[in-house]
């Protein structure tokens, strides 16, 4: 029996401790900010480890890798890395960092390994055309991880949370009233909420994706989950019937192409 089959999680309370401790820090500076998603990625190759994925001669592309550190912590472990976001990482990186659109990227067919589609898909007004270019990039014999908050989790309204239960028009009103009240800030400077949710980010929005609605997502596409779960909880919230929209933080999915497609 192997360690990891010995151990009851992936994760164990230190693991905990260090990513509670980021949790509260990721809104003082950007580095702190990058140390958050760089602990995300060390969970990461934990989880996939887990699963009997070992990306050490993987080519590993992560799509919208933001401050990058959960891309530096991928690349310490695999043999290529690749980030794409619409901006340059502010820390800079020690890997190829690609300036694009995950809807329409550079690359060339059955490119990657792996790809990591973390905290991206709620953003996209049709992720049907995200999963479409995931599968021309992605190697037949390739993983992709997905995860997002579920959008009716305390947290899946992102800076509108919590008002973003009152829809779209009085969810951003209180959102509003709120930041400014409670003098929200986030890296020293105020929390600005624009006037929609589809322009909640400037040049991307957030969009309503529910559990309900990424699985059939999946089912209608090429793909086939591997498996689903809560992020970084030993608890699988993520499959309860309804419930499970509101208790999970965070899903993940592990997919891979359908075994008809290879053919």
């Amino acid at each position: 029996m192997s360690e990891q089959e010995r151990k009851f999680f992936y994760l164990d309370i230190k693991d905990y401790f260090r990513f509670i401790k980021s949790v509260y820090k990721r809104g003082r500076s950007i580095s702190d900010y990058y140390n958050f998603q760089f602990i995300q990625g060390y969970f990461l190759i934990k989880y996939l480890n887990s699963k009997d994925i070992n990306i050490e001669n993987f080519t590993v592309l992560d799509l919208a890798n933001g401050f990058a550190g959960e891309t530096q912590a991928l690349g310490e472990k695999c043999k290529v890395m690749v980030g794409l976001d619409l901006n340059i990482p502010p820390n800079g990186l020690n890997f190829p960092q690609i300036i694009g659109n995950a809807n329409i990227t550079p690359f060339q067919e059955e490119q990657f390994d792996l790809i990591i589609c973390a905290s991206l898909i709620e953003h996209i007004s049709n992720p049907q055309v995200l999963l479409e270019e995931i599968f021309r990039i992605l190697k037949t014999s390739g993983y992709i991880y997905i995860s997002f908050p579920p959008f009716y989790s305390i947290n899946g309204g992102h800076d509108f949370t919590p008002f973003h239960y009152f829809g779209k028009n009085f969810g951003v009103k209180l959102s509003k009233f709120f930041a400014k009240l409670l003098n929200r800030k986030r890296f020293g400077k105020p929390v600005i909420i624009q006037k929609d949710f589809e322009t909640a980010f400037g040049n991307w929005g957030l969009y309503v994706m529910t559990i309900k609605k990424m699985r059939n997502l999946i089912n209608n596409s090429n793909f086939q989950i591997i498996d689903q779960s809560t992020k970084w909880l030993p608890v699988n919230f993520s499959k309860m019937p309804f419930f499970g929209e509101f208790l999970t933080w965070h899903v993940q999915f592990i997919l891979k192409k359908k075994i008809e497609s290879q053919e």
